[in-house]
């Protein structure tokens, strides 16, 4: 399903008090989280005010993020082969996922219906991957690889989310394009490829599917927006509205429609109507 193409419309900026950032999640009050490689998740209302924080324990390095329906984050360790770890939003660790792996997750997503963790590894050793890991017992079920260059093979994956069918849609920061993967980890088709214009992808960040499994990618200098089969509908944001390095996107609503991005290159959150 395809949406009424309208313009994109930048809502609200949100300075944030870091020396990065990278991740953002939407709370279940509408407030904002967000992660800055440190072990403290700051907190913000969308109107831009700050309203506090998750504190880790010393060490962590919180980096990407994925918000549970009960409430509780799991969050990969920017560490290096730091496990993926869930905790409260009081900041107590509660479990930890992916340990004895060879290479360090970072771009993660839960199936919860499924209980499965679906995690992008980093390239160690050029194993770059896709872990699937059980969520009651913290083990490995399944690890998605392949080398090379060629349609289906895997290069720096940058984030890692699911379709509404269920198929595992991995994007990838060197080749710069988004792959289509089914449950199974079997090749089905490269959605959108790289490239400088509309459409196209260069160095691409994050991606999310929404409810009618449109797909939205931050990639260095613009956010867009594609059909379920990787056809583009529009770019969401105008030059003048600052994208410059966009990590970590999170949809906000859908009534009317709205996302947030945390724009790296001058640590802000910025909010869309798309």
């Amino acid at each position: 399903m395809t949406i009424k193409v309208e313009e994109g419309r930048l809502v609200n900026t949100i300075q944030i008090n870091a020396t990065s950032i990278i991740d953002i999640v939407t709370c279940e009050d509408d407030s904002l989280l967000v992660s800055c490689f440190t072990n403290k998740m700051l907190k913000y209302k969308q109107s831009g005010e700050y309203i506090g924080k998750v504190t880790l324990p010393q060490g962590v390095k919180v980096y990407r993020m994925y918000k549970m329906k009960n409430g509780n984050i799991a969050f990969s360790d920017y560490n290096d082969y730091a496990p993926v770890r869930i905790c409260n939003m009081n900041g107590q660790l509660i479990k930890t996922i992916s340990v004895g792996v060879q290479n360090t997750p970072w771009s993660i997503h839960v199936d919860e219906t499924s209980n499965v963790l679906y995690a992008g590894a980093a390239a160690v050793w050029y194993s770059n991957c896709v872990h699937m890991f059980d969520m009651n017992n913290g083990k490995t079920i399944k690890t998605i690889r392949s080398y090379g260059t060629k349609e289906g093979q895997m290069g720096d994956i940058s984030d890692v989310t699911l379709t509404k069918q269920g198929h595992l849609l991995v994007l990838d920061y060197s080749k710069s394009r988004l792959q289509l993967f089914n449950n199974e980890g079997k090749f089905i088709k490269v959605l959108v490829e790289a490239g400088d214009e509309d459409g196209k992808v260069k160095s691409p960040s994050a991606v999310v599917a929404d409810e009618d499994d449109n797909i939205i990618i931050s990639s260095q200098h613009k956010l867009q927006l594609f059909s379920s089969d990787g056809t583009f509908i529009k770019r969401i944001d105008k030059p003048e509205d600052g994208i410059n390095n966009p990590q970590g996107l999170s949809i906000i609503s859908y009534h009317p429609r709205r996302l947030a991005v945390a724009n790296t290159s001058d640590k802000t959150v910025k909010i869309f109507n798309y």
